[in-house]
């Protein structure tokens, strides 16, 4: 690879981080931070470990760029493709919060499956459109 496209890319990972964190910052201790409470008060800690938060982004932003560079050669990156390449790094995700809910105490199981489905979604689009917009830029 050369410099640029490392640069790109690790522009990507960055871009992945940032938007990751400060969507689900905002999305889980902002704006949805009541209804989770009352969803899953048994289940969610009141004081969240940023740490494990940090570590899992950071492995999702790895995926995301092997992803992304294993797709890169194939064509221009347009949305459908960026999304479709969240999605696939998305879904286990989403099958972990339903092995969560089938397995804890979690008083609203409907509502924080809701919540979850809403936020993966959200985080899908979100990601979709910096990370076509960086690939686009390396074309």
């Amino acid at each position: 690879m050369t410099g640029t496209v490392i640069i790109y890319f690790l522009a990507a990972f960055a871009a992945y981080f940032v938007a990751s964190f400060a969507l689900g910052a905002i999305w889980h201790l902002t704006l949805f931070k009541k209804a989770y409470e009352t969803a899953a008060s048994d289940f969610l800690l009141s004081d969240p470990i940023f740490k494990i938060g940090f570590a899992a982004i950071t492995l999702n932003g790895i995926a995301m760029l092997a992803a992304f560079s294993f797709a890169y050669p194939l064509g221009p990156p347009t949305i459908v493709w960026a999304i479709t390449i969240l999605a696939v790094i998305w879904t286990p995700h989403f099958v972990a919060i339903m092995a969560t809910v089938a397995k804890y105490n979690i008083a609203d199981r409907t509502k924080y499956l809701t919540l979850e489905a809403a936020f993966s979604l959200a985080n899908i689009v979100v990601l979709g459109l910096v990370l076509r917009a960086i690939f686009t830029a390396l074309r």
